[in-house]
């Protein structure tokens, strides 16, 4: 028996006849699109980068490979790795206040994108697993060739990450997203002048600040004096802060004295400015009544996964505080804000 085929592409899938020539009679069988995309399914296609721990500098070279995984042979349309890295705002549960009018708003700033083919269209996947390593340089294609380094925070984060895609003559076979972390020897780094001028930051709390005292919940301010000195404005991200505390008096008890490290994230737009401040790191530097003239000397570490150099877009800002809290014994607090700036070094 002989038999023609004759294939119809429908809107919903495609439509195969057969006629035989025996006794002139015709069959159709359906084919849906979503039993081929399922068959296409048991293909499995992951990205695996070379480097442990996926950490690279701009500028480098970031090699890896794409392996593919396949039960029997296949021609593709094409295999390709995209590489994506945005800064935008996303959306938080804790944005339904200040920040949700500004999602739609801001766009994101594209700092990487592109595709690199690793097997071009017409080749035969065989079956079984097939390895196609991948390179390519670490650049920006941004216009003004920017760069900037991973962060991500509440509601502004930069991400990178690469994914590969099989396409097939229906659909395609793609890889979950595989991150990857960029450092940026450089960013936000101050000038060889401000770092000559930079001879540190001193603070100083006293009954007679107005911010200190307003937040005071007694009949009377007790009188304080309290000073201290960070070392540097500009600070290293991979060095500590540094710098000394010191009670210079005051007529109430103290319970505890801290740092706490603000991450404060602001976005500008038409609607106007939204800022957010998240507390990320907490220390307790003095525990009791302490000392009173004894300069209690800081040194805090920045948190590598909640930190990163300054950052500064057209619309979008992730700045540092330091907040000096003073617990007193009627459970009252006292607060002096440091703003500082961190940055990485050109050597990192």
């Amino acid at each position: 028996m002989h038999f023609s085929t004759r294939l119809d592409v429908t809107n919903d899938g495609f439509r195969c006849v057969f006629h035989s020539k025996k006794n002139f009679r015709s069959e159709e069988t359906r084919f849906d699109k979503r039993v081929l995309e399922t068959d296409n399914n048991n293909m499995e296609v992951e990205v695996v980068f070379d480097r442990v721990g996926a950490m690279y500098r701009a500028g480098e070279t970031i090699t890896g490979v794409v392996y593919i995984r396949n039960p029997s042979s296949t021609t593709h349309s094409g295999v390709s790795l995209n590489v994506e890295g945005t800064v935008a705002l996303y959306p938080s549960v804790r944005g339904l206040g200040a920040f949700e009018s500004y999602y739609d708003q801001l766009k994101p700033m594209q700092i990487i994108s592109t595709t690199i083919s690793l097997s071009p269209k017409g080749e035969k996947l065989p079956a079984g697993e097939v390895e196609l390593p991948f390179s390519f340089p670490l650049r920006s294609t941004h216009p003004k060739g920017v760069m900037v380094e991973t962060y991500q925070g509440v509601y502004v984060s930069c991400l990178y990450h690469v994914s590969a895609a099989v396409q097939h003559f229906v659909g395609k076979t793609v890889s979950p997203n595989l991150n990857f972390m960029v450092i940026v020897p450089g960013q936000s780094a101050p000038t060889i002048e401000q770092q000559k001028e930079d001879t540190g930051i001193d603070f100083r709390l006293s009954q007679d600040n107005i911010r200190a005292a307003k937040r005071y919940n007694g009949d009377r301010v007790p009188k304080f004096l309290v000073e201290g000195h960070f070392d540097k404005k500009h600070n290293d991200i991979d060095i500590p802060l540094a710098g000394w505390i010191s009670v210079r008096y005051c007529d109430i008890r103290i319970t505890s004295l801290e740092l706490q490290l603000i991450r404060v994230e602001s976005c500008a737009s038409a609607a106007g400015l939204a800022r957010e401040a998240t507390e990320i790191q907490n220390i307790q530097i003095g525990d009791g009544d302490v000392m009173r003239m004894l300069e209690i000397p800081v040194y805090m570490f920045f948190p590598r996964w909640y930190t990163s150099p300054s950052l500064k877009t057209s619309n979008m800002r992730v700045e540092f505080e330091v907040n000096i809290v003073i617990t007193l014994e009627d459970q009252n607090q006292i607060t002096q804000n440091v703003p500082i700036k961190l940055y990485r070094s050109l050597q990192a």
